[in-house]
């Protein structure tokens, strides 16, 4: 991360050719958030008015994100390990640009680097949600479109599935990654997630302002980290994920919202047979979600709500992940004068198939049958642009690991 930071500064000049691709990659944001601008702006656009309208549907974004964690007991190994995301990308409003309505375009590269705290630990659930390989990758390039008064939504390009399905908005503060992309998905097959996009589409329909339904079918298989998200060779052995999700918003006295979703997968391609190396044909899961208010401030905004996930992958023979759950809490406001700030306490239960495990037993010395993780974590904002959240986690039953472990954990996330 160091070094990225000092060839950024020096414009990836005097000993930074090994982070030639970022090179590209930024300069791909930098042609599309700058230097595009003056061509279709200077008739435009009064060079007086406010940012908004000087960017006149174009809105580029940067983030950075690092995370230090140190494994003070158990696991593996003890130690110290960072890692860190760079995100780049750009969104354009097509109404604004052409007069196209409804429709939106995005583009986003990522940078990731540093070593994966989950290496220390032994775990199956990655406890960073930046963790990737130490490359570059071209991750989404997507056009949206609204029709039907803005009931119909159409999106087709370069995209994940954790983008628009499995989402838990609470769920979404924890760090570890059990808690965002259900492990149904990213353990048991190489669908599109992050940090590797592939080629989907998604339609989905608003029944009402509050319940909906969508449909979205994506590449079976995203490829590796050093195809850089750039896999595009499809073949009917890694077959077609079609995702289903159905949703709804209920308010509860005293204005209490929740949301409530259940979805699933059919996978079309070939998977392996733990049993005897046999090939099989198609998977499935299912995945139900609930995110709701407890209680809210004065203000009417959430003080307190909680969540829960679950997910569940029926064939045993051929899926690492068979059940799967996560619930917890967030405190918003925890103290006076700190508005923003998010207190949470999660737990998730990961239990792997007896299958899977058998197979793992082969070749490896220490194998268990299910994983726990409990999260406890402050979310600090410290500026509009700047996070810092530290937090503890505790791996009960590593999958790969003798002893639990103990973590403590610093984020540090940047917005430009």
């Amino acid at each position: 991360m160091r070094q990225f930071l000092k060839c950024l500064s020096q414009g990836f000049t005097r000993g930074c050719h090994s982070l030639l691709p970022l090179q590209g990659l930024a300069g791909l944001f930098l042609f599309g958030s700058v230097g595009m601008l003056p061509n279709l702006y200077a008739e435009s656009v009064d060079i007086t008015d406010n940012q908004e309208s000087t960017m006149q549907g174009f809105t580029p974004y940067a983030v950075l994100t690092t995370d230090i964690f140190s494994n003070l007991s158990g696991g593996n190994e003890t130690g110290t390990s960072g890692l860190g995301l760079l995100e780049l990308g750009l969104d354009a409003d097509l109404d604004k640009l052409f007069g196209w309505q409804g429709t939106s375009f995005h583009i986003s590269g990522l940078w990731a680097g540093g070593e994966d705290p989950s290496v220390n630990v032994g775990d199956f659930n990655t406890l960073s949600n930046i963790a990737a390989g130490d490359s570059t990758y071209f991750y989404e390039a997507w056009v949206q479109k609204y029709f039907m008064e803005e009931k119909l939504r159409i999106k087709l390009g370069l995209t994940t599935i954790d983008a628009d399905f499995m989402i838990s908005e609470y769920g979404g503060a924890f760090i570890n990654s059990g808690f965002g992309i259900l492990p149904t998905f990213s353990g048991n097959t190489a669908v599109p997630t992050f940090p590797l996009s592939g080629l989907g589409a998604l339609a989905q329909y608003s029944f009402t302002e509050s319940s909906y339904l969508q449909l979205g079918v994506y590449d079976g298989d995203a490829g590796a980290d050093d195809e850089h998200g750039m896999d595009w060779d499809y073949g009917s052995d890694e077959g077609a994920a079609f995702v289903y999700e159905i949703g709804t918003e209920k308010i509860f006295q005293s204005n209490l919202n929740g949301t409530y979703k259940f979805g699933g997968m059919y996978h079309t391609g070939e998977f392996t047979d733990f049993r005897d190396g046999s090939t099989d044909h198609g998977n499935y899961n299912f995945y139900v979600i609930a995110d709701q208010v407890l209680l809210n401030q004065a203000s009417g905004d959430p003080k307190l709500a909680g969540f829960i996930s679950a997910s569940y992958s029926p064939e045993e023979e051929r899926n690492s992940v068979n059940f799967f759950v996560a619930t917890g809490i967030n405190l918003f406001s925890p103290f006076s004068g700190r508005d923003d700030d998010i207190f949470g306490v999660g737990m998730l239960y990961t239990d792997f198939s007896d299958d899977a495990v058998r197979d793992l037993q082969l070749t490896e010395a220490q194998v268990n049958d299910s994983e726990s993780v409990l999260e406890i974590f402050y979310q600090a904002q410290i500026t509009p642009w700047l996070v810092i959240k530290p937090e503890v986690q505790f791996i009960f039953d590593p999958m790969l690991a003798e002893d639990d472990a103990v973590l403590f954990g610093t984020r540090i996330e940047i917005a430009f």
